[in-house]
């Protein structure tokens, strides 16, 4: 039947190459290097070269669960969640299918300090994935529904969390240090806040600490005048300035 339908396999010799299998071609030897540029509005973009042909590019901001205030906390921690969701222009099922086709990997992770937002793609997919990193970053729906849903995994993570005596002990050595407040407030959202954050919740956060002088872009393995003109190109540019924090 195999021989009737031809669909015998090919032997091939290991010392020929298999048929269908593109060339492959050499890459270019680029000499490692590191710059830094800032944008007209103060967004500060950094970036290092290399032959590598794995780029990763990430947003960090200076807007952890310490820069919360006492009405918006908890939103950090549903940010997390919130990454690479709906936004004005684009739904989930789109952003999650366009990353997928293109094989690139996500991230949000939030801290006492920082949010930081990073992807990961084959080098000839940057300007695709740049684009939808900075479209979750700057125009992100917080859909109501979204939010609901989120809602859930923040409170199963608090869960979990809760039964970490390691965390635990961390969560209280940091909340007597610093008394509660800044350092002090634990990354997870507070018990008492989990119900309480809404869209709105979210929204005002971001206005407060998601300001140009707050904000770094990086990448590596990735032309730095390429990057520079990516974020201009993308909207990092027009990002507010900020009161110095």
């Amino acid at each position: 039947w195999k021989v009737l339908h031809q669909v015998v396999p090919q032997q091939i010799p290991v010392t020929e190459p298999f048929p269908g299998v593109p060339e492959i071609k050499e890459i270019d030897n680029i000499k490692p290097s590191k710059d830094i540029t800032t944008l007209t509005n103060g967004v500060r973009v950094v970036s290092e070269n290399s032959s590598s042909q794995v780029s990763s590019a990430g947003v960090f901001v200076q807007s952890g669960s310490s820069h919360e205030a006492a009405d918006v906390r908890g939103s950090s921690h549903f940010l997390q969640h919130l990454g690479f969701h709906s936004t004005h222009t684009q739904s989930h099922f789109k952003i999650v299918r366009d990353l997928e086709r293109i094989g690139s990997a996500t991230c949000v992770q939030p801290s006492r300090d920082n949010i930081i937002y990073t992807t990961e793609c084959l080098r000839k997919y940057l300007p695709e994935t740049f684009a939808i990193l900075a479209d979750t970053f700057i125009n992100p729906a917080l859909e109501r529904s979204e939010v609901d849903h989120v809602r859930l995994m923040v409170k199963a993570e608090m869960e979990k969390m809760s039964k970490d005596t390691g965390a635990s002990l961390d969560n209280c050595l940091h909340s007597a240090a610093f008394s509660g407040s800044g350092l002090g407030a634990e990354p997870l959202c507070p018990a008492g806040m989990v119900d309480l954050v809404t869209a709105d919740t979210i929204r005002h956060h971001m206005q407060s600490t998601y300001t140009a002088n707050r904000i770094v872009i990086s990448g590596t393995a990735v032309d730095h005048a390429e990057l520079v003109a990516l974020a201009n190109e993308h909207g990092f540019a027009n990002i507010e300035a900020g009161e110095v924090p």
